[in-house]
């Protein structure tokens, strides 16, 4: 996939998400930011432009995610509530060098359950403010993907 985007002139992302087997307990935090680390080294071998990968936890998480990769890598929302987002952009961008976020869910979630004029107001005010408010959260922490890669 990776050598057929360069092919085509466009960027590869590749993205990782790990889910627990309908017969699994979720894992523990730590372990959870362990695997997220190893899936992130195993993707980065395959050197796509940018690594889209889950907030890890903490800023241990994000610097074992950094540590682990050769490609630059984007946090993304997962849905997670707004305001642990923003925390969140704000740790993966300091703590693990993340060259920012790519989310929707954290946006507009909240939008699905509405109706007509009731979510398109929501989308243009709530949606607007939080993606607003992420871009400011990362700002002056990053640099874009295509820089990091030099």
């Amino acid at each position: 996939m990776v050598d057929d985007c360069a092919t085509a002139g466009v960027p590869s992302v590749i993205e990782t998400l790990l889910y627990p087997l309908p017969d699994e307990d979720p894992l523990p935090l730590r372990r959870r930011a362990e695997l997220i680390a190893e899936s992130a080294r195993i993707l980065s071998a395959t050197r796509p432009d940018l690594l889209k990968s889950e907030y890890p936890g903490d800023a241990r998480g994000c610097q074992a995610v950094a540590n682990a990769i050769s490609v630059p890598w984007a946090m993304l929302s997962a849905g997670m509530p707004f305001p642990a987002f923003l925390k969140a952009v704000v740790t993966s961008c300091e703590e693990g060098g993340a060259c920012g976020f790519i989310a929707g869910r954290v946006y507009w979630k909240e939008a699905v359950a509405l109706d007509g004029a009731a979510r398109k107001e929501f989308l243009a005010t709530t949606g607007r403010e939080r993606l607003e408010q992420s871009v400011a959260a990362m700002s002056g922490r990053t640099r874009p993907w295509y820089e990091a890669v030099a």
